[in-house]
Formats: C-alpha cells, structure tokens, sequence
C-alpha cells in the first residue's frame, strides 16, 4: 500500500512515494481510479473520485479544506514538486 499524505520536505526517499511528489494532480486521480478501493479496484464514480481527490490533496495541505475539484480544477492544481520531479531512468521512456 502506498502512502497518500506524505511529509511537505522532499528530504526523504520514502516521499517520492507520496502525492506531494506528485508532478500532477491528475496522477493522484489516475492512482485513486486504478486502485481503489482495495478489493473492488475502478469501482468508484468520478464524482467520488473527485471527491476522495480533492480529500487527500487538502490532507496533504495542497489545496484548501474546502475547494471542489472535478474535471476543470484538477489540472489547475498546482503540486509542490512540480518543476523538481526527477525522471530517474529517462532512458526507459
């Protein structure tokens, strides 16, 4: 399992696990679409994805405990990691 809400210091290599790393929003949607939940995977609607997004990303202190997230505000949220995130084997892509 991995964690969701994660420390905001980069200092750590357990942190790249977590959505602070996170380039984009959208990844956190993608994982949360995917994997969730544990025994019933891709069983959640949009609206509840959406929902358990902006949940976590507010956790995480990345948005606002109150800000609604859906199809147009997501991609606007901006990550703290966005302009440090490392491709660790670029040679792969």
């Amino acid at each position: 399992m991995l964690p969701l809400v994660g420390p905001s210091k980069f200092d750590r290599i357990d942190t790249m696990k977590t959505v602070p790393y996170y380039k984009y929003a959208t990844t956190l949607f993608d994982v949360v679409r995917r994997s969730m939940p544990y025994q019933m995977p891709k069983t959640l609607t949009n609206d509840e994805l959406y929902a358990l997004s902006a949940y976590i990303l507010s956790l995480n202190k990345i948005i606002g405990e109150n800000d609604v997230m859906d199809a147009k505000t997501l991609p606007q949220v901006k990550m703290p990691n966005r302009d440090n995130f490392i491709i660790w084997a670029p040679d792969k892509i």
